[in-house]
């Protein structure tokens, strides 16, 4: 039996914390959640909503990262991680209308030029792989 090990470490994860936080927090929830459903009558049932509809994105992202970094490696994925974010930061620059600082270019420049160089070196190594394995 194969135990899907990111799913244990969530449940092992809210089961540690849940304790400290109503610790921490319990005087104050039912003041808290008072203030934020008086806003309007659906309220209580956006937060939730959204709440849950956020943690369960999360950890699907998560799930899915797990599984290609077990797939892919672990460079190959935090290469490629980088190379997201940054294609992230380039296309909001882009659809809000935002100037870029030279320093957000510069980083993302070489983020860019970083991952192209990773790319070209395994794609160079892969023909050599290959033939190691037909020998």
């Amino acid at each position: 039996m194969q135990a899907n090990v990111y799913a244990i470490m969530n449940i092992l994860s809210a089961v540690w914390t849940i304790f400290p936080v109503l610790y921490e927090e319990a005087g104050t929830i039912k003041k808290e959640w008072e203030h934020a459903t008086s806003k309007s009558p659906t309220a209580a049932n956006e937060i939730i909503f959204n709440t849950l509809a956020s943690g369960l994105a999360y950890y699907l992202y998560n799930e899915f990262a797990f599984a290609f970094t077990a797939k892919v490696g672990p460079v190959t994925s935090s290469v490629l991680n980088t190379l997201k974010r940054v294609i992230i930061i380039v296309v909001t620059s882009v659809v809000l209308g935002e100037v870029m600082e030279k320093n957000a270019m510069y980083g993302s420049a070489v983020a860019i030029c970083g991952t192209l160089a990773y790319s070209l070196v395994e794609m160079q190594k892969k023909p050599d792989a290959s033939k190691a394995k037909a020998h």
